[in-house]
């Protein structure tokens, strides 16, 4: 059986920049040891416009079963029936929500009702729960397009400048006490935040891997309730704040709470693919 992923650039979880690259190779990894040919396309140039729809259909190389993790407004999704006929392939997608026009959906998120559901989603390889620097806070960093709260964090955090070291992912400090640590690529992030004591969700995503990657780890997460989905808030047991007193209180009296059996890691959602696709052979 040969399984087609469409992936970016990078297939390399060293070297992947985003989740989507993240968890397509953890998807490769796994899959590779079992009996399937995995094939990856890169779908970027499609994305960025450089490749035209006629010319990313004809190129498609042939498969069985085309595995996707692309937002529903993209020209792949959008167009699913059209490489469905082009292949002859069934058609699944991974990603946070169900999507409805897919053979199967396999979701992130319950409330969206996908076809198998994946409660928080993490590939193992980084995943090392280590002694922490007490005293440090790891901000988000700034989010263009999307609900931010950087600043008002910032602000209310300015009481624990000189007893907390105060770090933010990417962009400038927004305070003169905090320190940036660059983004980079998937290793570096998670070797570079793995000592943090706590995790503040600063902007509002689509799912948020973020939020799995401090988790998983032991890092305590306090989030603004209305950047996150409440079902994540509530399957993870984050605590919430609301305004400044809410997260001081949070960061002085906060307990580490073990998440590991909450989530899913990549072989096991591998293997629950695998009898699907078994299905699709008889």
């Amino acid at each position: 059986m040969r399984i087609l992923l469409l992936t970016g650039g990078v297939i390399d979880i060293d070297a992947s920049v985003s989740s989507r690259d993240m968890l397509v190779s953890g998807l490769i990894y796994w899959f590779s040891k079992k009996d399937y040919e995995i094939v990856t396309y890169n779908v970027n140039p499609l994305i960025n416009g450089t490749q035209s729809p006629e010319d990313f259909l004809n190129d498609l190389p042939a498969c069985d079963v085309l595995l996707l993790r692309l937002f529903t407004a993209s020209w792949v999704v959008q167009n699913v029936q059209e490489i469905r006929e082009r292949l002859g392939c069934k058609i699944v997608s991974f990603i946070e929500h169900k999507q409805d026009n897919m053979d199967l959906s396999v979701g992130f998120l319950k409330s969206t009702n996908p076809d198998i559901h994946i409660p928080f989603p993490y590939v193992e390889k980084y995943m090392i729960n280590m002694e922490k620097d007490k005293n440090t806070i790891l901000l988000d960093g700034q989010e263009e397009n999307t609900v931010c709260m950087l600043k008002e964090i910032t602000d209310w955090l300015s009481p624990l400048a000189n007893t907390y070291k105060i770090y933010q992912l990417g962009g400038t400090p927004l305070a003169e006490y905090g320190e940036v640590i660059q983004k980079s690529n998937y290793k570096e992030y998670m070797e570079n935040t793995a000592k943090m004591e706590f995790f503040i969700q600063t902007h509002k995503g689509s799912y948020e891997h973020s939020i799995i990657d401090m988790a998983r780890r032991g890092i305590k997460v306090l989030v603004y309730p209305d950047l996150v989905a409440e079902e994540i808030i509530t399957g993870l047991e984050l605590p919430i704040y609301r305004n400044q007193e809410e997260l001081i209180k949070l960061i002085e009296n906060t307990k580490v709470k073990d998440v590991l059996n909450k989530m899913t890691p990549m072989e096991h959602i591998v293997n629950l693919l695998d009898e699907r696709f078994k299905i699709y052979l008889n």
